[in-house]
């Protein structure tokens, strides 16, 4: 017996919860893993599993057929893995150059915070020099 047993409708489907990319240096081709999970929608909520995965070898000359993300419906377009891989660099170029200016100026504040500091006991200390 199950307490407070129901029988309930709703809705589940998959969708890719995470994709890693495996670039290495030399030897094989990049890689790129899809880690998906089952989402299940009963009476308004929604709860989350990992079910599989699945991963695609780079290839440049190939070709991936664009869907719409909101209807799953082919686009026409084409974008190759060549198209693919520099975008992807090129995300990767723009989020490294974000967070190193955030953090080059993160630096430049604590160097003026510290000259500050610096400055006000040197101050001190010539004020007790000529007391």
């Amino acid at each position: 017996m199950n307490y407070k047993q129901t029988t309930l409708s709703g809705t589940s489907w998959t969708r890719c919860r995470c994709v890693t990319i495996n670039n290495p240096l030399t030897g094989d081709a990049p890689i790129a893993y899809f880690q998906e999970e089952k989402v299940i929608g009963i009476d308004g909520a929604q709860t989350t599993m990992d079910t599989g995965s699945c991963c695609k070898a780079f290839d440049p000359a190939a070709t991936i057929p664009m869907l719409d993300p909101a209807t799953g419906v082919a686009t026409g377009a084409t974008v190759t893995h060549a198209e693919l891989y520099a975008v992807l660099f090129s995300l990767y170029m723009q989020t490294a150059a974000e967070r190193d200016a955030a953090e080059a100026a993160a630096l430049a504040l604590r160097l003026q915070d510290e000259a500050e500091r610096a400055a006000v006991i040197a101050a001190r200390l010539a004020a007790l020099e000529t007391a």
